[in-house]
């Protein structure tokens, strides 16, 4: 596509009619994006217990694969067990929590999650007292 402005470093005034090869009366046919059918796959999940507290106690699950596992006369916390099938954004996820969330199992992935806490705090404490 060629711009219709003149720019700062261009010395020449660009020709916006020559923007012919995007131009909807110009297309014939519109055909399939390929030959190959969809099909609709569901991935392996994973089923994976979290605690939160604090501000987060009275948290209703919001998504459809996510229950609550705790008593309901637990007030000071709500542990929740959910089906994911992408660990990298529930972990994100948790880690957006802060300290309100605790991954309960499993263990492998309280594990990962300890570790980039600990990461975390190790950038900060570098940060506060200025040594390694």
């Amino acid at each position: 596509i060629v711009p219709s402005f003149v720019g700062q470093h261009i010395h020449k005034t660009p020709n916006p009619e020559q923007n012919c090869t995007l131009r909807v009366d110009r297309i014939t046919r519109v055909g399939s994006s390929s030959q190959i059918p969809w099909t609709y796959t569901k991935f392996p999940t994973l089923k994976i217990q979290y605690r939160l507290t604090g501000n987060l106690a009275n948290y209703k699950p919001r998504r459809p694969y996510e229950k609550i596992i705790s008593p309901p006369d637990k007030i000071e916390h709500v542990d929740i067990e959910t089906q994911e099938d992408c660990i990298f954004w529930f972990q994100q996820r948790i880690l957006q929590y802060g300290a309100n969330a605790r991954v309960l199992q499993p263990d492998w992935l309280v594990k990962i999650v300890m570790e980039s806490l600990n990461k975390a705090h190790s950038n900060y404490q570098y940060q506060v007292t200025g040594s390694r």
